[in-house]
C-alpha cells in the first residue's frame, strides 16, 4: 500500500508565496486602473484638422476651444494644407474639420454640419496691377487667367459655373504666382490674402470687390454624431446672449487687426 506523502511549507516559504500574491493582484488592480483613466481621457479629447494659415480657421480655433470646454471635453487642432486637412477627416484620422463652407458637407456624407454657423468666409479675387482686370461678380472670372488654392472649398465652389481654376499648393506659392504675371487674379479669402500679401511684401497685387460671402460651420466626424446636437445648442444659447460674438470679436483682436463680417442666420451671399 503507497504510503500518503505529506508536504510541509516551511512558514518563512507561505508567508513569501502570500506575498508574491498580494503584489501580483496589486499589480493588476493598479494596471486596470491606469487602463481606465486612460480610456475615459482619450474619451473626452478629440482632435481637429484647421486648415494651414487661415484667418477664419484661426477664429474658429479660439472659438471652438471653450465650446467644447462646456462639454467637458478638451480639444487640440492639427494644422494641415487643404487638401490634406480633408483626408484626414473623410478617412476619419481626426474628428472633424474646424470651419468650413456649407456645401462642404454636400459632397462628404461622412460628415456632419453643426447646423449653426459660427464665421464666415468673404470670396476675394486679387488682381496684379497693370492687366486692367475688372471684376465685380463671379462671372467676370471667366474672361482672366485664374488661380487659388488646392482644397478651398468656398474658391473651388466657383468651378461649377464653369471657371477655369490653376491649383497650387499654398496661399504663398498663389501670391507670387499671380505677382509674376502667371495668373491676372489669385482667389482668396479677403483676410487671408491681405495678410499674406502684407507678409511676402507684394506691391503689385491689390484686392477686389468681395464676390461671395458664405456662412463657415463646424463639421464633426459620423463617428461622433451624437455630439452634434450638443454642440448647436450651446452655440445657439452663446449667440443669443452675446457670448459668441464677444468671443468673436476677441478672437480677432488676437489673430489680427483686420475685421471679416461675422455670421448670422441665412446670412449667405453670393451675387450672381
Amino acid at each position: 500500500m503507497a504510503k500518503e506523502v505529506k508536504y510541509i511549507i516551511k512558514p518563512r516559504l507561505h508567508k513569501t508565496i502570500l506575498n508574491t500574491g498580494l503584489i501580483l493582484r496589486f499589480l493588476l488592480l493598479t494596471l486596470f486602473i491606469s487602463l481606465l483613466l486612460n480610456s475615459t481621457a482619450f474619451a473626452d479629447q478629440l482632435n481637429f484638422a484647421a486648415v494651414k494659415d487661415g484667418y477664419g480657421q484661426k477664429i474658429g480655433e479660439i472659438i471652438l476651444i471653450p465650446i467644447y470646454k462646456k462639454l467637458g471635453i478638451d480639444i487640440s487642432i492639427t494644422p494641415m494644407p487643404a487638401a490634406r486637412a480633408e483626408r484626414s477627416v473623410v478617412q476619419g484620422q481626426k474628428d472633424g474639420e474646424v470651419l468650413r463652407v456649407y456645401s462642404y458637407g454636400e459632397e462628404h456624407p461622412s460628415l456632419i454640419r453643426v447646423p449653426t454657423p459660427i464665421y464666415q468666409v468673404e470670396t476675394t479675387p486679387f488682381i496684379r496691377m497693370g492687366c486692367n482686370a475688372k471684376v465685380t461678380k463671379a462671372e467676370d472670372l471667366k474672361h482672366y487667367r485664374v488661380a487659388a488654392v488646392k482644397g478651398i472649398r468656398h474658391t473651388n465652389d466657383l468651378e461649377k459655373k464653369n471657371i477655369r481654376i490653376h491649383k497650387l499648393n499654398s496661399l504663398e506659392q498663389l501670391m507670387k504666382f499671380v505677382s509674376k504675371g502667371r495668373a491676372e487674379i489669385g482667389l482668396s479669402d479677403k483676410n487671408n490674402g491681405e495678410l499674406a500679401l502684407r507678409r511676402l511684401g507684394i506691391e503689385n497685387i491689390k484686392s477686389g470687390p468681395v464676390i461671395c460671402r458664405q456662412n463657415l460651420y463646424h463639421y464633426i466626424h459620423a463617428s461622433k454624431e451624437d455630439l452634434v446636437p450638443k454642440l448647436d445648442a450651446i452655440i445657439r444659447k452663446m449667440k443669443q446672449n452675446g457670448e459668441l460674438k464677444k468671443l468673436i470679436k476677441k478672437a480677432e483682436e488676437e489673430s489680427s487687426t483686420i475685421r471679416v463680417k461675422r455670421a448670422g442666420p441665412d446670412s449667405i451671399y453670393c451675387p450672381n
